[in-house]
């Protein structure tokens, strides 16, 4: 099994949510519907923070891979998606969303 998991992702699962739905568990009851939800949840998230491995994660990759043609969940166009938000996000390049408003009227004349 592959390890699929950010070490972030793993210390955020392992250390944070795990024992935050394990407090939830106990303030409402852990033989109560939500308790035992939240039990479970616990449970998960400390499995997969200590392997390291996330099966949604590697569904969520096949998806994607279906959805641009790819068969390998890795392709060139996922990671040139994920540059291409990066960049907007960052508001580094010249993309037309990067355009200041100024700017924006000089080009339309008005």
């Amino acid at each position: 099994m592959k390890q699929n998991m950010h070490a972030v992702d793993r210390l955020v699962r392992s250390v944070v949510v795990a024992p935050l739905a394990g407090w939830l568990a106990v303030a409402v009851g852990a033989g109560t519907v939500l308790g035992v939800v939240a039990l479970v949840l616990a449970a998960i998230m400390v499995a997969t923070g200590v392997s390291g491995f996330c099966p949604l994660y590697t569904l969520a990759a096949r998806l994607m891979a279906a959805r641009d043609g790819d068969g390998s969940g890795e392709g060139e166009d996922t990671q040139q998606e994920t540059r291409g938000l990066a960049t907007l996000v960052s508001g580094d390049g010249d993309r037309p969303g990067n355009v200041e408003i100024g700017q924006q009227r000089g080009r339309d004349g008005g």
